[in-house]
């Protein structure tokens, strides 16, 4: 069975969404008395008629009232699901900055001091053969950072 070329414009025709120069022509083919075309089109008007004339079925008050008080649940529900994924994704993104700072962090060495202002005293040095105890390490980095701010390394610009 031959099927029409303008057979797939038929329902756009019907709903009236051909326009200008399309739908010229296909009503041009439908005066030409295409009896494939005609049927189709007499089809969706029938079938427009039907769902027009159908009742609309009526929530009995019980079952609305329903609807009404699940609302909210079904509100939480969302936002409860928009939390779990940002906390998600947050946890991801910490994970991924721990494992690449882990990866790339700088190996440990004794402070460079530049600075002839700075007593030498205050900053303790440490060759490679010289492991400060974890006791010891402590309070040498804080004389660094001391040191630093006073020296004016530490107002917050960086190299």
């Amino acid at each position: 069975m031959e099927t029409c070329p303008y057979s797939p414009q038929i329902s756009a025709y019907h709903d009236g969404e051909l326009t200008g120069e399309a739908r010229r022509q296909l009503e041009e083919h439908l005066g030409s008395a295409c009896p494939a075309c005609a049927t189709e089109l007499e089809q969706w008007r029938r079938l427009s008629a039907l769902v027009v004339a159908a009742p609309i079925p009526h929530l009995p008050e019980s079952a609305r009232q329903h609807l009404y008080q699940l609302a909210p649940t079904v509100r939480e529900a969302g936002f409860i699901r928009l939390a779990e994924w940002t906390t998600a994704l947050a946890a991801s993104v910490l994970i991924a900055v721990s494992a690449w700072m882990m990866v790339n962090r700088p190996q440990r060495t004794a402070p460079v001091v530049a600075d002839a202002d700075v007593p030498t005293w205050r900053v303790a040095m440490v060759t490679a053969s010289e492991t400060p105890s974890e006791a010891q390490a402590e309070p040498q980095f804080a004389d660094y950072v001391a040191t630093s701010f006073a020296s004016g390394g530490g107002s917050g610009s960086h190299d």
